[in-house]
This record gives structure tokens, sequence and C-alpha cells, in this order.
């Protein structure tokens, strides 16, 4: 007999169309469940955005998604996918608009509007809004430390990305999930701080890639150069296209 888990993934199979769901993803869709906060640090191509796209699917109306990423085209490239499989998404990129929070599922913004532009913040202090927020989304959130924060002694490049945290003090019972495929155990930590998260779930994975191998030579004569490449370039006219892609930098002092 299937569990209501259960039933809840095969939701989400059948809207989404896909056969299977990775373990990460079933974890950090129970951690949706649970009202937990959530960071993923998982690898590109891993399906770390199927935890907060299946948000409608799982949870009862009225239900929206607010995301926060860094660029338009993140946001254009995820509201385009989601109206694909039927959802009603808002790309928000001037506070002046308003919302129809119910009419929609998905809001996407940047971190100035979201947490600096006036007309929102008053739009989510509203009953209707805080009522229907069910998730606040940082995409790509290691920019929350890479654009948030000054570097050697130069202003931030975008400082809300640090204010993004004060959201929480707007919407206290509403779960944050931050996603990123890259950050190390100190800049999680830091995120997570900046973000307010709260005995939050933490899904990882190895940054390892299998595919992927990078090999170092030092050449201490630049005209032993040829000896060294010319076996590699005799490979490359032979095979063609079927020889792995590579990148060769080649560095001379």
């Amino acid at each position: 007999m299937a569990t209501s888990i259960d039933s809840t993934f095969s939701l989400i199979k059948n809207k989404f169309t896909i056969e299977c769901l990775s373990e990460n993803q079933k974890k950090s869709i129970q951690a949706v469940l649970d009202k937990k906060d959530v960071f993923i640090c998982t690898k590109t191509g891993s399906g770390k955005s199927l935890s907060y796209e299946s948000v409608p699917v799982i949870v009862s109306d009225p239900v929206c998604v607010l995301i926060i990423a860094p660029l338009n085209s993140i946001m254009d490239e995820q509201k385009k996918k989601l109206e694909g499989f039927g959802f009603r998404c808002a790309v928000i990129h001037s506070g002046q608009e308003d919302i129809d929070v119910k009419a929609v599922k998905f809001i996407f913004t940047s971190p100035e509007i979201a947490v600096g532009d006036t007309k929102l913040r008053k739009q989510f202090y509203t009953t209707e809004f805080k009522e229907t927020l069910k998730l606040i989304v940082v995409d790509e959130a290691h920019t929350v430390l890479q654009w948030g924060e000054s570097h050697e002694g130069n202003d931030p490049f975008r400082e809300y990305f640090s204010r993004i945290g004060e959201l929480r003090s707007v919407f206290l019972n509403v779960p944050v999930m931050a996603l990123t495929a890259t950050a190390s155990p100190l800049k999680r930590k830091r995120i997570m701080k900046s973000l307010c998260l709260n005995d939050c779930v933490t899904i990882l994975d190895s940054p390892d890639r299998t595919n992927i191998k990078i090999s170092t030579a030092k050449i201490s004569n630049i005209s032993k150069a040829q000896d060294y490449f010319t076996p590699f370039l005799d490979d490359v006219e032979t095979q063609k296209d079927s020889y792995p892609r590579t990148l060769i930098f080649l560095y001379i002092d």
C-alpha cells in the first residue's frame, strides 16, 4: 500500500512528467512539507529547482512561492519553464508593479526589489500575502557572500544580497530554501547565518565530476613543447570529433 509521502511523490512525477525522484529531491520535498528551512548544495543539473517548483502541487491553496534570483535571465528562463507546466508566474523587475498574489503560484524578483522596494514591502505586510506565501527561495545563494559583502575594501557589488535575511522579520513562519552548486563548509555556514536559517535541513552531494579530468605538466624548455604536444595533436587528428572535449591552458613565464 502506498504511503502518503509516496502519493505525494507520485503527484510530482505526474505533474512534471519525470520517472523518478532522487533521494536528495525526496529529502528536500519532505523538508518543505515539514515547513523547515532547507540548504541545498548539489551540483548543477541535479534537479534542485524541483524542490520549490513542486510546492503548488503538494501544498493546499492558497499557495505562492517567492524566488529571489540574481539575474533577469534566470527568472525569465524559470518562468517560461513553469508556465509550460501550467503554472501562472510573475517576474517583478520593478516595485511599481502590483501583484495579485492569489492569481500566481510563483513570483520571481531580485533582492533589491524584495528587500529594498517600499511599495512591494507594503504588499508583503498584507494579511493576504502572508497567508498565501508558503516558501521563500534564494537561488544561487553563494551570491549572498560573493555580491552582498565587501571584498578587499571595496563596496559590495549588490549590497541587498546580504540583506535578504531581513525578510524573516516579515514572514516569521515562512521557511526559506537556499540553493547553490558551489559553497565550501565555511561559506555554507556564513550563508545560513546571513539568511537566518534556523535548524535547517542541509542537503549536499560531492562536487566531483567523474567525467572531468585535470592534468598538469611542467615543460622546462619551450623548445620541448613540440615533443609534448605532438602525440596529443596526432590523437586529435586521428579521432577527430570522437576525441574528448579538451581545454589547454598554456602559461609561459
